[in-house]
């Protein structure tokens, strides 16, 4: 099939104009790369999705921010209209709870095995719940300063100074009987024990005992005394009898009728004789 350009004139007719020709023959292979369909429709959505996304984003910088040089960021402060949001399911944590404890209790055909039905839900069990409440109360709470009701003390023993201080400050009377020097003595030991006062005064003698209390007196002032095992420190009671045992001028049976008296009221006579 051939085609050809009419001419208007013979005036136009000249040597250079060549009959044109195109030969169109369908069954002739003269494409050599088929065109792919479906990679033109994905690359076409492609490049709708990108406009979308474009469009959205520059909507969203030019309605909710003003800047003065480009940027290619969206900023974290615009906020989305409720036209451009997208719909996303929220998680509803009371609805969850709900219908995972509706069939709390199971039905009649299903079977509770190891504290799980069927379903997979767990059953609680409420006697070990109301066991692990009682635990919870009836256990013992550390001790603090503001509670005052786990341990009680004891009036006799809380002092409401140190001993030591009152023994240093203390001043025994000058002139007075043996029994007005017992107590004194004892007020200024803070000591409770009144017979073993008692028997080194009458034992003794008033000079001797003043003296003993002098060396208690000088003793804490130097920063008291330790027990042998050095775990606690001496009271001021306990410095008066190590210095009674340690006493050149005491007998060891004057020691003994004080610290560890006897039975016997001769061997106390036979003691204060020496």
């Amino acid at each position: 099939m051939a085609f050809t350009q009419p001419r208007q004139t013979k005036n136009d007719w000249s040597d250079e104009d060549e009959e044109c020709e195109m030969e169109l023959d369908l069954g002739s292979k003269t494409i050599e790369k088929p065109l792919d369909g479906g990679g033109l429709w994905s690359n076409v959505i492609t490049e709708q999705l990108l406009e979308e996304g474009t469009s959205t984003i520059s909507s969203l910088v030019n309605n909710k921010s003003a800047r003065g040089v480009e940027a290619y960021s969206v900023p974290q402060n615009a906020k989305v209209s409720d036209g451009e949001k997208k719909d996303v399911p929220e998680f509803d944590k009371k609805k969850f709870c709900a219908d995972l404890f509706s069939n709390f209790n199971g039905g009649e055909g299903e079977d509770f095995e190891f504290g799980v039905n069927g379903s997979g839900t767990k059953h609680p069990n409420f006697d070990s719940i109301k066991k692990n409440k009682r635990k919870k109360e009836y256990t013992k709470k550390p001790y603090t300063k503001n509670n005052a009701t786990t341990f009680k003390i004891n009036p006799k023993n809380q002092k409401t100074e140190r001993y030591a201080d009152k023994t240093i400050l203390y001043k025994l009377p000058e002139s007075c009987d043996n029994d007005t020097l017992v107590k004194a003595i004892a007020e200024g030991l803070s000591e409770r024990c009144l017979e073993l006062i008692e028997r080194s005064v009458y034992i003794l003698g008033q000079d001797r005992c003043r003296e003993l209390f002098e060396m208690v007196r000088q003793t804490e002032i130097n920063g008291g005394m330790k027990t042998l095992d050095e775990r606690r420190r001496r009271s001021p009671g306990g410095i008066y009898i190590y210095h009674i045992k340690n006493h050149p001028d005491i007998t060891k049976q004057q020691k003994k009728c004080i610290v560890n008296p006897p039975k016997n009221t001769e061997d106390v006579n036979i003691a204060n004789d020496k």
